[in-house]
C-alpha cells in the first residue's frame, strides 16, 4: 500500500491522475520480490491548475462515484485505492452487485460497512485510512500525501517483519478468493 500510494502521490504532484487504477494495473517487479510498478496509463490525464476532469473512466468496483457524475479531480484514483486496500483487508468489495451496472449504482450511494466479521480483526488505524480513502465526497477524501503520512501506514512500517510478511500474504489471499470468485461468475 505505502509503495502504490508513493506512486500516486508523485503522479499527483505532476498534475497527473491516472484513472484507472485496479489490481490488474499493478504487478509484481519479480516473483520473488514485494516491489511494485503501476502499468497502463492509457487513461491517464495531465491537468492544468484546477482544472477538473470529464469523461468516464476505470472499472466498476474501483471507479469512483464522482466519475460517474462527470466531473471529478486526481482524488478518484485516491478512491480506486481505497477500494483495493478494502478488498486487500476483507477479500471482499466494499461495493457489489450482481452486474455492472448494480456495482455502479452501489458506488454512487457510497454506502459500505466495516462492521463484524473478518473486520473483528482489523485495527481501527486501518479502518480509518479506508474510510478516509472512500469518503463520498471527494473535497473531503483524504490525499496520496496525507494517506502515506497516516498512522496505520507508520504502524505497518514499524511491524515485525514476519508478522508483517504474514499479513502481506494474508492479503494477497483474499484478492486470490475475490479473483477466483469472479472467474466462477
Amino acid at each position: 500500500m505505502k509503495q502504490l500510494l508513493s506512486s500516486i502521490a508523485y503522479l499527483h504532484s505532476r498534475k497527473i491522475a491516472h484513472r484507472d487504477i485496479k489490481p490488474e494495473n499493478i504487478l509484481f517487479e519479480s516473483n520473488d520480490a514485494l516491489n511494485i510498478k503501476l502499468l497502463d496509463f492509457g487513461n491517464s490525464r495531465k491537468m492544468g491548475e484546477n482544472e477538473g476532469m470529464s469523461g468516464v473512466y476505470g472499472t466498476a468496483y474501483y471507479v469512483a462515484p464522482e466519475v460517474l457524475h462527470g466531473q471529478y479531480n486526481e482524488k478518484c484514483d485516491i478512491w480506486s485505492v481505497g477500494v483495493i486496500l478494502y478488498m486487500l483487508l476483507s477479500g471482499n468489495p466494499p461495493f457489489n452487485g450482481a452486474s455492472d451496472m448494480h456495482i455502479l449504482e452501489a458506488v454512487k450511494k457510497g454506502e459500505f460497512s466495516m462492521e463484524g466479521g473478518v473486520w473483528d480483526d482489523i485495527s481501527e488505524s486501518a479502518k480509518d485510512l479506508v474510510f478516509n480513502m472512500l469518503t463520498l465526497d471527494a473535497k473531503n477524501r483524504i490525499s496520496a500525501t496525507d494517506a502515506l503520512a497516516h498512522r496505520w501506514i507508520s504502524e505497518s512500517l514499524g511491524s515485525n517483519s514476519v508478522k508483517a510478511k504474514e499479513k502481506i500474504h494474508a492479503a494477497l489471499d483474499n484478492f486470490r478468493k475475490f479473483n477466483s470468485g469472479n472467474k466462477l461468475k
